[in-house]
């Protein structure tokens, strides 16, 4: 049997050096090295003359796989024409919409979500993007969406465009059952049976890279606030009532850059502590730190950075959208992420709240992704 592994998907995307769908990527890529067998081949492709994890090249170089050196489409289509292999399998399908695939060779792929269908537009995306195409651009997008017969012709193109890539697969793999059920919703022609539903596997963290001194003292937490569609915005504004109303004590940590008009507004820019770039391993160590994780994110296929928190036990509070009541269950306290004053409400109870059981929940979660992680490895290894 030989295998293809896409390990460009795991390099940095636009600016993002790590990312959810390539975190995702690198977690099967080291459980299918872990339990493949030797007479199973296992082909990978990447750029090279871009960023790849460390531990990655050192477990590439250490197994001796073969490496293609992919940039685009257009070289993995022609890799695919060329070499006989029997089973295809990337994170990010999304990537290659015009992908070829021979007809002896099965496709595998993971669809994460909707995102472009369920939210392609909020009024603080306008704060993200920079120069005057993309301020255009954000204009067109939110007057098309406005109105119905445009917003629905709109839309039903990105359905389309999503359509050309799932048909193609032979398996489509999802990481929740929202997401699933997204899928039938919106898509045509694709049968409840091709869809199967793995949750997201644990990303890899080096744990003795993790510090163990708390150097921000009594904090709560705001990751992601480089994108928009995590919504650190409305969360800063929340926080920001509470801190001018002398209502919470704990600085802000926040992880991300964010545009530096989000601030403009605010009256008590002391309170938050911006760190433009953080590594798994101090992530880690806020995650343990911190006294709440608010997560207020508008659109998530699964959610992570929860779990992240709660494994600690970290208390954390999160919004009432997509996937996330799925995963979370019933050991968060939820939020409207479009409501302020409910964000600030629900900080200040998680805060107060004495009985929490996150870890529990976490490890629950936990059981099932490593379950999961293993039918995926072993539906890749056993596809022949």
């Amino acid at each position: 049997m030989k295998i293809l592994y896409d390990l460009l998907c795991t390099q940095p995307i636009d600016g993002s050096k790590f990312h959810g769908g390539g975190e995702y990527g690198k977690a099967i890529f080291e459980r299918l090295i872990k339990e493949r067998k030797y007479d199973i081949q296992i082909d990978v492709f990447f750029n090279k003359k871009v960023y790849l994890d460390d531990w990655l090249i050192n477990l590439i170089n250490t197994e001796k796989l073969n490496v293609k050196n992919i940039k685009n489409e257009k070289e993995l289509n022609t890799l695919l024409d060329t070499e006989q292999y029997s089973l295809f399998y990337t994170a990010l399908p999304v990537n290659y919409p015009n992908l070829i695939i021979p007809k002896k060779t099965k496709y595998i792929g993971t669809i994460h979500g909707l995102r472009s269908i369920e939210m392609p537009y909020d009024k603080i995306k306008n704060k993200y993007d920079k120069g005057i195409k993309n301020n255009l651009k954000n204009i067109l997008l939110s007057t098309v969406l406005h109105y119905d017969k445009l917003r629905s012709f709109y839309l039903n193109r990105k359905i389309k465009q999503i359509e050309n890539i799932v048909c193609k697969l032979d398996t489509v793999i999802t990481v929740s059952e929202y997401s699933k059920y997204s899928m039938l919703y919106y898509l045509k022609n694709i049968e409840n049976d091709k869809i199967k539903v793995l949750y997201t596997p644990q990303k890899y963290v080096d744990f003795n890279k993790t510090e163990k001194e708390n150097k921000y003292g009594n904090f709560v937490l705001l990751i992601s606030a480089d994108r928009w569609i995590k919504n650190a915005i409305r969360a800063i504004e929340a926080l920001d009532k509470l801190y001018f109303e002398k209502k919470l004590k704990f600085k802000c940590v926040i992880v991300g850059k964010i545009p530096h008009q989000c601030f403009s507004k605010v009256s008590c820019p002391h309170m938050f502590l911006q760190i433009d770039y953080a590594s798994s391993e101090i992530l880690e160590q806020l995650y343990r730190d911190a006294k709440l994780f608010i997560y207020p994110t508008l659109n998530e296929g699964f959610g992570m950075p929860p779990l992240e928190a709660m494994k600690y036990n970290t208390k954390v509070t999160a919004s009432a959208v997509t996937s996330v009541s799925e995963i979370l269950g019933d050991s968060v306290l939820y939020f409207n992420p479009y409501d302020i004053n409910e964000i600030a409400i629900k900080i200040l109870q998680s805060l107060d709240s004495k009985e929490y059981d996150g870890i529990t929940r976490y490890k629950k979660i936990f059981e099932k992704q490593e379950k999961d992680q293993t039918k995926l490895v072993d539906l890749l290894l056993l596809s022949d």
